[in-house]
């Protein structure tokens, strides 16, 4: 299942989550569902958190997209909306998840994701 399912993509926005970041990508990165793709979404950060993510992805570069906004409006709640607005128009999965780039996600989270909409094609939720 773990190679042969649909693409899933995973929103992370971001702003000035340096000490997290790294550790939100390689929670994506080291799922045991393996067709992933990561686009990596930063809100004009003013501390390292491209630098540390760029590292990653010269190590992963068909997995991860960045995109690096660089006008910032001063509300919280419109930047995250802006963020997802735009990840969702260069992401290719079939199925979308956001996370918090100060979160992660436990290793079999996106396998278990993908076999309950295989499994419940008809549900309403």
């Amino acid at each position: 299942m773990s190679n042969s399912g649909p693409l899933v993509s995973i929103l992370i926005n971001n702003y000035n989550k340096e000490k997290f970041c790294e550790k939100a990508v390689k929670s994506v990165l080291k799922q045991n569902y393996k067709k992933i793709e990561i686009i990596f979404f930063d809100d004009g950060s003013t501390d390292s958190s491209v630098k540390r993510i760029n590292k990653i992805k010269k190590a992963n570069k068909n997995k991860i997209k960045i995109i690096t906004n660089k006008t910032r409006e001063n509300v919280f709640s419109f930047n995250q909306l802006n963020a997802i607005k735009k990840s969702l128009k260069v992401c290719k999965g079939k199925f979308v998840c956001i996370l918090d780039s100060d979160d992660f996600f436990e290793k079999h989270k996106i396998k278990k994701i993908v076999k309950f909409f295989k499994e419940n094609r008809s549900s309403e939720i």
